[in-house]
Parts: structure tokens; sequence; C-alpha cells
């Protein structure tokens, strides 16, 4: 173990201080982290998300009202309503002005009409298309419209659950639940919070496809390794050293990018809990043997270079990192679920308060691990360039 720590001790000097590619470990993810902080945290940083919904009456709806009253008393919706056409006129002006972000005319008879289509469609059957005089306005260009339209129409199939399972009993349409709509923590959307388990998850991939790759291969150009062969150190040791010195590198950076969040920008101290430095060493774990199975199958530096940049672009935006791709064309959406990133970054952020988009986080990282562990096997004398 001694002779770990030495050799470990030596190859972290060699390597990362007197190297200027210390900088992409210790200093590149804490100014991505400010950075994207900086440009987006004026947005939404330590207030609540709102949704902004304009909403004109063409004629008094018992139903809608209803609705309308329950989504005033959660804070994530601001709610103005207006009456009749010079109403209408007015919400689409404050809606060109971004004063709101839809405009949701309800038409006349609104009430018996969405009744009817629910029973045509749930009695009769799903093929007849009753049309409900309901329409919205948004503006496609601006993002929070859409992301509000998109509400909107998720409370309109709510509404048709909810008066099918009130029928009997629909003038007690007060039993309406709309809680799928709204977040039950209330959690306001910081960006700080929001990007750190992001930039974590991207420092952890920066050791397993550069760090940990590059060294063991420019050692193999330099014939360091085979010099290791004729002396006491074993290569089993040597590939200790090697992830040892990179799990301290990590660590480092992951120090100061703590540091400057929690004084910045007063992130919680959830980041130092068991169970978050936890997912953060499995996903460490799951990196560094991926990079050694890059480095067993490949010999050049340069091609090295060429997979693991490909490899890395494609896990960082594709893994939930900086915006959201569940959305994405199916043909680009299979790698979003097959990215071990994607689970790691959605685990970080559930331990720090926001929604989970998936449920088991560690299977499809655990593949990945296990799958790169036989690589490895299979190809050990390759590291070492024995034979």
């Amino acid at each position: 173990m001694r002779k770990i720590l030495k050799f470990s001790l030596y190859l972290f000097l060699n390597d990362y201080i007197r190297s200027i590619g210390s900088f992409w470990i210790f200093l590149f993810p804490l100014i991505i982290y400010v950075v994207l902080t900086s440009i987006f945290g004026n947005v939404t940083e330590g207030r609540n998300v709102t949704f902004r919904l304009g909403i004109v009456y063409e004629e008094k709806s018992e139903i809608f009202e209803k609705v309308v009253s329950f989504l005033k008393k959660e804070d994530i919706f601001y709610i103005k309503e207006y009456k009749g056409n010079e109403g209408k006129n007015e919400a689409l002006k404050h809606l060109k002005r971004s004063k709101i972000d839809i405009v949701i005319l309800v038409g006349k008879n609104f009430d018996s009409s969405l009744l009817k289509k629910v029973l045509l469609k749930k009695v009769i059957g799903t093929k007849i298309n009753y049309t409900v005089p309901i329409d919205i306005y948004y503006v496609p260009e601006r993002t929070e419209s859409s992301i509000v339209k998109n509400v909107a129409e998720n409370i309109f199939r709510t509404m048709e659950i909810e008066i099918w399972k009130n029928l009997g009993n629909f003038k007690n349409f007060k039993d309406v639940k709309i809680e799928s709509l709204t977040e039950k923590k209330k959690k306001s959307f910081n960006v700080a919070y929001y990007y750190f388990p992001a930039i974590v998850t991207v420092a952890i991939m920066n050791i397993g496809f550069f760090s940990i790759p590059f060294s063991i291969s420019e050692k193999r150009e330099k014939k360091s390794t085979r010099r290791l062969l004729v002396s006491p150190f074993r290569s089993g040791e040597f590939i200790t050293s090697i992830i040892l010195i990179n799990f301290l590198a990590f660590f480092i950076s992951f120090a100061l990018l703590s540091t400057v969040g929690m004084i910045f920008y007063k992130v919680s101290k959830v980041i130092f809990s068991f169970q978050f430095i936890l997912q953060i060493v499995f996903g460490m774990i799951v990196y560094s043997v991926l990079g050694l199975a890059i480095v067993s199958l490949i010999k050049k530096t340069s091609t090295i270079s060429i997979i693991s940049n490909s490899l890395f672009q494609a896990m960082m935006f594709l893994g939930n990192s900086y915006f959201n791709v569940l959305n994405v064309p199916w043909s680009i959406r299979w790698f979003v679920y097959i990215n071990p990133a994607t689970y790691m970054i959605d685990k970080l952020r559930e331990m720090m308060g926001y929604n989970s988009y998936f449920s088991n986080h560690t299977l499809v990282p655990s593949i990945w691990l296990i799958f790169s562990i036989f690589i490895v096997i299979k190809n050990f004398k390759r590291v070492m360039e024995i034979g």
C-alpha cells in the first residue's frame, strides 16, 4: 500500500500540479458553473416559477370558474380574468406584450359541451369527436408561453377525468384533484441548485474520458509501462495509482465547486451528505472503468481523443445536464435512456429537492460498469501493452 501511495503522489505531482491540463480538472468545471449560473440565474434564481394565464369568458362557466378558483390557491399560477369581446382584445394585447403567457377563451355552452364530450367518449366510444368551445392563444416563439400552453392542456385532460369520476355528483365539483399539475414541494427554481449536479457529473466524465485514458496512453507511448514490468511495481498497482490520483483530483475540484456554490449561491449542505457523496463515488467508479475500457481497446492517443470526445459530448448534452432532452425525437432520444449520465444527474437533482424523471437510477450505470469491467479484464494486457 505504501508503494501505491508514493507512486500516486509522484503521478499526481507530474500529471496535475506540473501540467497545464490541471486547468480542465480543477478550474474548468468551476468556470462553467459560474458562467451558466450568471447567464441564467437572473431569469429564475430565487423566484417561484409562475404560470401566467389569461382567462376570457364569453359566458359564465360553473366548471371552469371552480377549476380557476383552485388554481388561484397555488403559488405557481397567476390568473387574470376577462369578460366579453373587449376582454378578449385586452387579453390578446397583454399576451403580445408578455404580460401573460397564454389566453384561454372559454366559449358559450362550455359546461354542457364538456359534459356531452365526456359522455360520448366514455359511454358511446372514443371514435366520436365532440368539439368543446375553448381556444388557447399562445406565442410559440416564447418558451414560457409554450410551456404554459402544455400545462393548460393537462388541466383540460384532468378536468375530463375528474368529471367522469364525479359524474353522479356533478354539483360537488369541489373534489377535483389537480396535484399532477403542481409541485407539492413548492420549491423555487434555482439555477445554481439545478446546474450543480450537472457540473459535478461533467467533472466526473472529464476524469473518465480524458484524465485516465490519456494518462495511461501517454505513458504507453513513452514506454513507461514496459519499464514498470521489470520493476517490483505491478501492473495492478499502477492502475490503482492512476485511479487513486484521479479520485483525489476530482474531489479537489468538487471542494472548489462546493465552496463557491455554498458561499455565493447558497447551495444546500445536502451536497456533503453520505448519499450524495456515495452517488458521486459510484459515478466515479463507472466512468473510471469506462475510461480503462477505452484505453484497453484503442492504442493510439489521437484515436482515444476522438472516441472520448465523441462520447463525452454525447453523454453531456443528452444527459439532461443543461436542458431537458426527454422530448427530442426518438431517433436521438434512445441514447438519452441508455446514457448513464442521465440517471446520475437525475438522482443528484432528486437529492437536492427537484422532481425525478426516473425511478431506478442504478440499473443503466451498473450495466455500463459491468460491460466495461468485462472489456478491461478481457483486454488487460493491452492496457499495460504486455505482449
